[in-house]
């Protein structure tokens, strides 16, 4: 995680965190740190970076809230982004995997965790995910133009006339929606 390391200034991130999920979750990001508050700051950078991703936050939007007060240090890019949700649905198979052994029938369904991989996946929310299952591939940012201006299943998507895209949706997408329709 790009951190500056000169100040206190990453020691927001803990406050972001416990704002963003709880005190708990934030404690939780302390374990282990053996001493060295740059490891728990840095948790807690990507956890709050994650919670924006999943929630439809623009990119744009993400990396200005990380810019760092040195232009060439502890800045998040889309590239460090990406990094920290692949990872994270990387760990979180595993230890679903793990959990669902150890509790049986005391952890989220199947398909909740489902929806949570393919939310951190794609950057977008939950309640869009229906969007993604359409015959073609749109960009992070149509998607959650689209959830923005409440179009947020295939069917909601379908009912809208050309005009009604053309500002929200790049001309290949609308191309490829209307072609789908024909």
């Amino acid at each position: 995680t790009p951190m500056f390391k000169k100040g206190q200034s990453e020691a927001k991130w803990a406050r972001e965190v416990s704002s963003r999920y709880s005190v708990e979750i934030s404690q939780l990001l302390q374990r282990f740190v053996r001493g060295d508050s740059f490891v728990y700051y840095a948790r807690c950078k990507r956890a709050s970076i994650l919670h924006d991703w999943i929630k439809g936050y623009p990119t744009e939007t993400i990396e200005e809230r990380c810019k760092s007060n040195n232009p060439f240090s502890g800045n998040i890019t889309y590239g460090n982004i990406r990094a920290f949700a692949d990872f994270t649905r990387f760990q979180l198979r595993s230890a679903y995997k793990i959990a669902s052994i150890v509790f049986p029938g005391q952890i989220i369904d199947d398909q909740e965790f489902d929806s949570l991989l393919r939310s951190l996946e794609a950057g977008i929310p939950e309640d869009c995910l229906d969007l993604l299952t359409l015959h073609f591939q749109m960009s992070r940012e149509e998607y959650l133009a689209l959830n923005k201006n409440g179009i947020k299943t295939k069917d909601q998507l379908n009912a809208k006339g050309k005009e009604d895209l053309l500002a929200l949706l790049e001309q290949v997408t609308i191309e490829a929606i209307f072609k789908g329709k024909k």
